[in-house]
């Protein structure tokens, strides 16, 4: 989970000039409390954010509920915020919503759902070599999955 959390805010970092001075503000402000650990402001923050439709905050909600930092885990909660977020092109929700449904992480293993995901990580312009190098493994590796589940 660690190792989630760092791509996590720097993809987040990428987002803020695209959004609103106000909302910006406020999402930084949610960013710098969640690089502090303060969950409890973080949520504060970009729950708002993300119920009025930022998907940068709704990632971010996507993420906090994934692993549990200040909220209980709740992957179906999860999955909820990044699906929202995903449905923007927001690219770590997209990438995250992917992998989920490729391990079945929480949910039920899907590897048609996770194959959506992870080709719309392959044409958003935001991912870079490596993202992309990365999803087409788990590309192919579905694809191979869904192949011998028909052959069964």
């Amino acid at each position: 989970m660690k190792k989630l959390l760092v791509p996590f805010c720097l993809t987040l970092i990428i987002f803020i000039g695209s959004v609103g001075v106000s909302e910006s503000a406020n999402f930084q402000k949610g960013l710098n409390a969640l690089q502090k650990k303060d969950y409890a402001t973080t949520l504060r923050e970009w729950k708002p954010l993300a119920e009025q439709g930022h998907a940068p905050a709704q990632s971010g909600l996507g993420m906090m509920y994934f692993t549990g930092q200040g909220v209980s885990k709740d992957y179906k909660t999860a999955v909820k915020w990044f699906r929202l977020a995903a449905e923007q092109g927001h690219l770590l929700a997209q990438a995250n919503l992917g992998w989920i449904h490729y391990k079945g992480i929480g949910i039920s293993q899907n590897h048609e759902i996770a194959l959506k995901y992870h080709r719309l990580v392959l044409k958003n312009d935001a991912a870079n070599k490596k993202q992309k190098d990365l999803v087409r493994g788990y590309i192919k590796n579905s694809e191979q999955e869904l192949k011998s589940l028909k052959g069964k």
